[in-house]
């Protein structure tokens, strides 16, 4: 038996990557010998809906991805900031405390 591999990329934020997949291999609608009794169960679950219920169902399921994917860009940025923030105030501590003299009491303390 012979099989297509498929390409496709898969998206996530800022991130993408080529995913690939044989497609004689999948379980689908039009495969579904490969499919366990669950995944089968599913299919026809969602064969015996009209378009208008799995479109809304597709649609709400979008909306929370997309709500879910905002969340994690918002605490992202938030992360960033506070990365940013501590950065800096790591750097002008250490700044302060080389412009003290620290270097020079160093080399003092070692010459005792």
């Amino acid at each position: 038996r012979r099989g297509t591999l498929l390409f496709f990329f898969s998206s996530r934020g800022r991130h993408t990557r080529l995913v690939s997949v044989w497609s004689s291999d999948v379980c689908s609608i039009k495969n579904l010998a490969l499919c366990d009794d669950e995944k089968k169960a599913e299919i026809d679950k969602f064969m015996k809906m009209d378009a208008a219920e799995l479109d809304g169902m597709i649609a709400g399921g979008e909306d929370m991805i997309k709500n879910a994917e905002k969340t994690f860009d918002d605490g992202l940025a938030q992360l960033q900031a506070t990365y940013e923030k501590l950065s800096a105030d790591k750097d002008k501590t250490v700044d302060e405390m080389k412009s003290a003299g620290m270097g020079l009491m160093k080399a003092v303390l070692a010459s005792k």
